[in-house]
């Protein structure tokens, strides 16, 4: 498997910078290079602009096992008034066959879907950062953990 189907894309890359992810990865994207690279510390400062292409592990580990959600709902009864759901899922990985797609998700909450898997978790994830269900400093101290 080509070592680029293995990470997130680098649109994916710079937008969970912009969300606040710490940008410590195996590898990285550069601007100008075709495939993600390792760097080392002192390239890290020659390369100023890089981001990190996380990989399917590294996904894994940034995405909660867990999430606590809730969300209201407006009137469905015509009666007035609001209700709320809430509920605490575990997340899922499957890959549906029909539309030869890796899905990331949490059932009722959040799901994503791509053909590559990594692409699949850092759409999950950039999802619940944009939607404030998770926090960056939450999935920065997964990353720190593991």
């Amino acid at each position: 498997m080509k070592l680029e189907n293995q990470v997130c894309t680098l649109d994916q890359s710079k937008r969970l910078k912009e969300l606040g992810v710490i940008q410590e990865s195996f590898l990285y994207h550069i601007p100008g290079v075709f495939i993600p690279a390792t760097l080392s510390a002192k390239q890290k400062i020659i390369f100023n602009q890089h981001w990190s292409a996380f990989t399917v592990a590294e996904l894994g580990i940034m995405l909660p096992k867990r999430l606590k959600a809730s969300w209201k709902h407006g009137d469905t009864t015509g009666l007035g008034g609001e209700w709320q759901s809430s509920c605490n899922c575990s997340i899922e990985y499957r890959f549906d066959v029909k539309k030869n797609a890796f899905i990331a998700c949490y059932p009722l909450v959040a799901s994503y879907s791509h053909p590559k898997e990594a692409t699949a978790r850092a759409g999950l994830l950039i999802e619940l950062l944009e939607r404030k269900l998770i926090t960056a400093e939450q999935v920065n101290e997964n990353l720190k953990v593991a």
